[in-house]
């Protein structure tokens, strides 16, 4: 639906249902409605002795989205090969390879969002500024199961993420005509955080090498890093000293940071140690220069 009052007054809504054939046919269909609005200050009359400024509109915008971002039937036990002993010897067979869960539905994302556009001395530059909050539920994560079940991880829906940002970007007409010059810069910030981990909120670790480093943790940003610090290099005198190693460490070693304090670095020193989305992006990935011929 859309609706314009004297291209003033600006109103459009829709709503949509989808379904996925990978989620269980109690779980499949997901309803997913959105609406925004718009306000052309410059086209009112209160606005037509302000010269320099050729276009101002005010807007703002809701709705709701949803991903299925996961494999095809991760719903159901799926099948794969594997041996087993049979009369003393390795036959061939089949396994269940994940933890069905036939509740797997829709993970949704809300979006609230309100932003100015303005454009200054015939729109020759050209100004837009936007901040949102998104918030995620029912993330469809693999979370740790105890490997009695005989899977070491499950697929379900879990937890809630919220990220809050704001960007910035600016278009410039600096030369017309003949010779034009053009530039455009941008600027954001986005600040990401884990609201909710299940119903007691245990944090999940992750990452592919040797140990898990990275970590979901109420109250950090998603996939916070998680690891072992250094702390410089070991010397002679930190030995003599009986400063805590990892193994048969020797003097040149890198020193670690021993952060819970039992005299030894293991796995069990691991520390949040940042994160690994930047806190502002910028540029500016257009500035073009032309030449007319005559």
């Amino acid at each position: 639906m859309q609706y314009n009052f004297n291209n003033l007054y600006l109103l459009s809504a829709s709503i949509r249902r989808d379904g996925s054939s990978r989620f269980g046919p109690d779980t499949k269909w997901g309803v997913f409605p959105s609406v925004s609005a718009g306000w052309r200050i410059s086209e009112e009359n209160f606005m037509k002795e302000i010269g320099f400024i050729s276009s101002m509109k005010l807007r703002g915008s809701w709705g709701i989205s949803g991903n299925n971002g996961i494999g095809d039937f991760s719903h159901v036990s799926l099948l794969g090969f594997d041996n087993y002993s049979f009369g003393g010897a390795a036959s061939p067979g089949q396994v269940p390879t994940n933890f069905a869960n036939s509740g797997l539905s829709w993970e949704e994302s809300e979006t609230l969002n309100f932003g100015l556009d303005l454009g200054l001395l015939d729109n020759r530059i050209y100004a837009s500024f936007d901040v949102y909050t998104k918030r995620n539920t029912d993330l469809l994560l693999n979370i740790p199961v105890p490997t009695a079940i005989g899977f070491t991880t499950a697929l379900t829906n879990i937890g809630e993420v919220l990220n809050k940002g704001w960007e910035v970007e600016l278009n410039t007409r600096n030369l017309t005509g003949k010779f034009t010059w053009t530039t455009n810069i941008n600027f954001s910030h986005n600040a990401n955080e884990v609201v909710q981990l299940g119903p007691e909120n245990t944090p999940i670790l992750g990452g592919d090498w040797d140990i898990p480093h990275n970590i979901l943790k109420v109250g950090e940003p998603m996939y916070s890093i998680y690891v072992v610090q250094m702390a410089g290099i070991l010397s002679k005198a930190d030995i003599d000293g009986g400063a805590a190693r990892y193994g048969n460490q020797q003097e040149g070693d890198p020193k670690y940071l021993d952060a819970n304090g039992d005299g030894v670095i293991t796995a069990d020193d691991r520390i949040l140690s940042g994160h690994p989305n930047p806190d502002f992006i910028w540029g500016s990935p257009t500035a073009s220069r032309s030449r007319g011929l005559t």
